[in-house]
């Protein structure tokens, strides 16, 4: 799989959609990548059926991969957050409760924080580790 090199500039994001295709971006508020954002970007054409990127930033390896199955019902999604660092993912789900590590509830994994969810989007806080969730979309 390529690398997909990512940018700390969300202009920059805003003008190449294949820098944030794999969903990685810094927080705007925060330098360093030790906060940032996972929000992948889902090909509505159902073309694209898989993406992977990685970054090394200063705290470690940020990676985010993600697959569709189900004919588009469905996501697999896996991220590695760096020690030290954090992450909030945002993902295009039918509630709050769709998207799962495992059989638990996402927002029941242990330093997980569900910061909400809005018009369809569902919002959580990760500390760092690796993630391998499944949801289902909307």
């Amino acid at each position: 799989m390529p690398r997909v090199m990512l940018t700390r500039s969300d202009r920059d994001v805003r003008r190449c959609p294949l820098l944030a295709q794999p969903g990685r971006r810094p927080h705007r508020d925060l330098r360093g990548f030790q906060h940032f954002v996972l929000q992948p970007h889902i090909d509505p054409t159902a073309r694209i059926t898989q993406v992977s990127g990685s970054h090394e930033s200063p705290y470690g390896e940020i990676r985010s991969e993600w697959k569709m199955e189900d004919g588009g019902g469905s996501l697999v999604y896996d991220a590695l957050v760096p020690a030290n660092s954090e992450a909030t993912l945002r993902l295009s789900v039918i509630s709050a409760d769709a998207v799962r590590e495992g059989r638990t509830p996402l927002a029941r994994v242990d330093g997980v924080r569900l910061l909400g969810h809005k018009d369809g989007v569902a919002s959580y806080k990760l500390p760092s580790g690796r993630y391998h969730l499944t949801a289902r979309l909307r």
